[in-house]
């Protein structure tokens, strides 16, 4: 006679039997078809998101370069303005020396 152990088949790797319910299996692919769905939204949000920054960052830079050269030209009609009253200071200083005997 042969004892248990030699009677008992090899043990199989995983398997699938009909003890599963089909409910189960439906479930798992419903899930599986709203993770697909879910992570398609999450791209394409990601997508809206780094386009509205880009444009937003792009009109941060347009703003800020028009403050800067806003700046610019401030600066620019004061430098003119120093030049001219640094030739009338030298004008008159030369025009004192001038006067002088």
């Amino acid at each position: 006679m042969k004892s248990e152990e030699d009677q008992q088949p090899p043990p199989q790797k995983w398997h699938v039997d009909r003890g599963i319910p089909v409910a189960v299996i439906i479930g798992l692919v419903l899930q599986f078809i709203g993770f697909v769905y879910w992570v398609g939204n999450v791209s394409r949000q990601v997508s809206d998101l780094e386009r509205r920054t880009i444009v937003l960052e792009a009109q941060r830079v347009g703003e800020r370069l028009a403050t800067v050269e806003v700046l610019m030209a401030e600066t620019k009609a004061r430098v003119i303005e120093m030049n001219r009253n640094i030739d009338l200071i030298v004008q008159r200083q030369l025009s004192n020396h001038g006067q002088r005997p």
